[in-house]
C-alpha cells in the first residue's frame, strides 16, 4: 500500500498536490484540514482519506474526524494525531494515547516541520 502522509493543507489542494499524490492508494491526514467540511469531502472523493482534526479545523471537520485514530495498516498498529510532539516531549495527551494504543507508527502534524525519529523507549517511529 502507497500512503500519501499530509497534514496542515489550510484549505490548498492544488494540482500539484494532485499530479504528487495520484500514485497513493490512501491519503493520511494529520489534522488541520482547513477550507471546511467541503474542502474535506473533495480529499476523500480524490483518495480513500483516514484522518483527525486540528486545532484550526471547526465543529463541522471534528464532528467527522476524531481527535486522534488508531488503527492497523499492513501488520502496523499507527496511532495518528494533529499535536503529538517527539520523542522526550510528547503532548501529555498523546503521551497517554501512546501508551493504550502502542503504535508502531506515530504520525502527528501541527508543527508544519517534517522530522522522523525512532522511539527507543516507545519503539516506534515518528513522523
Amino acid at each position: 500500500m502507497f500512503v500519501g502522509l499530509i497534514s496542515d493543507t489550510h484549505g490548498v489542494f492544488s494540482d500539484e498536490f494532485r499530479e504528487f499524490l495520484a500514485p497513493c492508494d490512501v491519503l493520511w491526514h494529520a489534522g488541520d484540514f482547513g477550507g471546511g467540511i467541503d474542502f474535506v469531502r473533495k480529499l476523500a472523493a480524490f483518495k480513500p482519506l483516514v484522518g483527525v482534526h486540528g486545532n484550526c479545523d471547526g465543529t463541522d471537520i471534528r464532528y467527522e474526524y476524531p481527535y486522534h485514530q488508531c488503527f492497523e495498516c499492513e501488520g502496523k498498529t499507527v496511532l495518528m494525531v494533529h499535536i503529538g510532539g517527539y520523542p522526550g516531549r510528547y503532548d501529555l495527551r498523546a503521551q497517554a494515547l501512546i501508551e493504550a494504543c502502542k503504535p508502531d507508527i506515530f504520525v502527528c502534524g501541527h508543527s508544519h516541520i517534517l522530522k522522523i525519529m525512532y522511539d527507543e523507549r516507545y519503539e516506534m517511529i515518528t513522523l
